[in-house]
């Protein structure tokens, strides 16, 4: 019995240096391991079904909130003798610890002690033994509960085993109410969950937000007890593709032939609209009146863009387009600046006339008898489908288009 008590005093002794040096060591450690145990509690928390760690009793700082606590024998084997060891739990999301026992065996003259701060020197929550058994949850007030845990030469039990967690810490997400990929000018509605109040980096504090610009968009989330969490969603919001669509006039008569429709780009578009079929325009699909036909694109990320343009349909006063081929030429037709007008004979007594869709003449011109060609400058009129009336041997009509 001497002898005991002797190792025992010798124990202790070495117990007051090996502390006093373990807890210059563990404020290092502390550090070090903080942002390794923090992110290792984000992993843990962010999947229930992920196993938690298995700590052995040590000395030793765990930063945490999810670990099996065991003694050092771990969940197979009891723990062994002259067991001396100081273990601190520190919690990874600076929230409260609960340490929650399921089982708990000391052999007689061994003892856990369990300290509600960071410290041996911290509150001392409990001492539990053979006869004062620890079963049940433990909390701190703070972020760090203690474990000290001595045993003696002989009578050792099957120790213990217990859940360390973080019982209050939020768990923050982020649901999306569509696709968080899309084309502009279409939004999303980002709602958050897990707390009791919100913070976006938008400045919003509301659950709910809706997006419609491109970014990375992070929610704080604070639960009840004040702790916070955080999740984050990128989205995604491609341009909308360059898209332009001029016609080659604006107004047509309804008894010229249908045209196909072009001036879209890029190139790969739809041409639609009133009196289209198929990319090509046919007036007398529509009748007299104004019209709207469109070209859209789609591009690679599915995105589209419509561009609108008006047609006119006009009567044209009767007027027709009775020119002979062989007699006549017109070039360039669609013309810009300056039109020439080539006959197969000398003109005779001609008048060129120039007139517009409403049958009013915009430009009058005589032909010098015996000429075989007339250039009629047209850029000064407005873009669009005007009528060349020739009186010569007899009266001949021509369309064409002013770009």
């Amino acid at each position: 019995m001497l002898a005991k008590k002797k190792i025992a005093l010798n124990c202790n002794m070495m117990n007051v240096i090996c502390r006093v040096d373990f807890n210059r060591k563990i404020a290092g450690m502390r550090r070090i391991l903080f942002f390794l145990g923090f992110i290792i509690c984000l992993v843990f928390s962010s999947n229930g079904n992920v196993k938690a760690q298995e700590i052995l009793m040590g000395d030793t700082l765990i930063v945490t909130c999810n670990a099996d606590f065991f003694d050092d024998g771990g969940s197979l084997h009891g723990y062994s003798a002259n067991q001396n060891s100081t273990l601190l739990f520190q919690s990874a999301s600076g929230c409260i610890l609960e340490a929650n026992f399921s089982s708990f065996n000391l052999g007689a003259g061994d003892t856990l002690m369990v300290y509600d701060g960071c410290t041996v020197q911290s509150i001392l929550l409990g001492s539990f033994t053979q006869s004062s058994p620890l079963i049940g949850a433990l909390f701190s007030t703070g972020n760090c509960l203690t474990f000290h845990f001595s045993s003696d030469t002989a009578d050792e039990g099957s120790g213990w085993e217990a859940i360390v967690n973080c019982p209050t810490t939020p768990i923050a997400e982020i649901l999306a109410g569509g696709p968080t990929s899309f084309c502009g000018g279409d939004s999303v509605m980002l709602i958050a969950t897990g707390g009791v109040s919100y913070h976006w980096n938008t400045l919003s504090n509301e659950d709910t937000i809706v997006v419609s610009y491109p970014g990375t968009y992070e929610v704080t989330v604070t639960g009840a007890s004040g702790c916070m969490d955080t999740a984050w969603q990128e989205v995604i919001v491609y341009p909308l593709p360059p898209v332009g669509f001029i016609l080659p006039f604006d107004s047509i008569c309804i008894l010229d032939p249908p045209f196909a429709l072009s001036g879209g780009f890029p190139l790969g578009g739809i041409y639609s609209g009133d009196g289209v079929v198929a990319g090509v325009f046919d007036p007398t699909q529509t009748g007299e009146g104004v019209f709207t036909v469109r070209y859209s694109y789609t591009d690679s990320n599915g995105c589209s863009r419509t561009i609108p343009q008006s047609i006119t349909v006009l009567i044209c006063n009767g007027l027709s387009e009775q020119v002979s081929v062989d007699e006549f030429r017109f070039s360039p037709n669609p013309v810009h600046d300056e039109l020439c007008i080539n006959s197969t004979a000398a003109f005779a007594n001609s008048e060129i006339r120039v007139l517009n869709l409403s049958g009013q003449v915009v430009i009058y011109n005589s032909v010098e008898f015996g000429s075989r060609e007339l250039k009629l400058s047209v850029l000064n009129l407005p873009p669009g489908v005007y009528i060349i009336q020739i009186k010569d041997k007899a009266v001949v009509y021509k369309r064409i288009v002013k770009d």
